[in-house]
Parts: structure tokens; C-alpha cells; sequence
């Protein structure tokens, strides 16, 4: 994909459930959900957390990030 992006900055039309960004110093990874949402194991709340990219505050959204999606191999 080659997307680097903060959470918020992440044109959500553009993902699918499933992508991950991860930081891009590389302590943190997060999936989408979809419809904004967006989970990671939040070691600052101490739980895996379900958070809103573009309405709720979390200090991961604001870390740049690189995106990724997976895809299915066939032989």
C-alpha cells in the first residue's frame, strides 16, 4: 500500500476491515474495524480497546503510521 498516515489523517474509505498500521517505530499495531472503529491492545489503558479514529482521543492515533492489508495466496 505505501499509506503513511496518523489515524485520524487516514482516508477511511480508502481501508477495509483488517488493515493494520503499525507505528512506524514499530511498538505499536492497531486493526480496523471499520466505520471509524478501530482496536489495539492499549498498554496505556492497561486493555484491548475498541476506540473511534476520528472522535475519540487516544496518543496512539497521532503517532505516524504505515499501512498494510492482508491478502490471500494461492498456489
Amino acid at each position: 500500500w505505501g499509506i503513511e498516515a496518523t489515524v485520524p489523517d487516514m482516508a477511511c474509505t480508502a481501508l477495509l476491515p483488517g488493515a493494520l498500521p503499525g507505528t512506524i517505530d514499530g511498538t505499536h499495531l492497531l486493526v480496523y474495524l471499520g466505520e471509524d472503529h478501530w482496536i489495539q491492545a492499549d498498554p496505556g489503558l492497561g486493555k484491548v480497546a475498541i476506540l473511534n479514529g476520528r472522535k475519540d482521543h487516544n496518543p496512539w492515533f497521532q503517532i505516524p503510521t504505515t499501512l498494510h492489508r492482508w491478502q490471500v495466496l494461492m498456489p
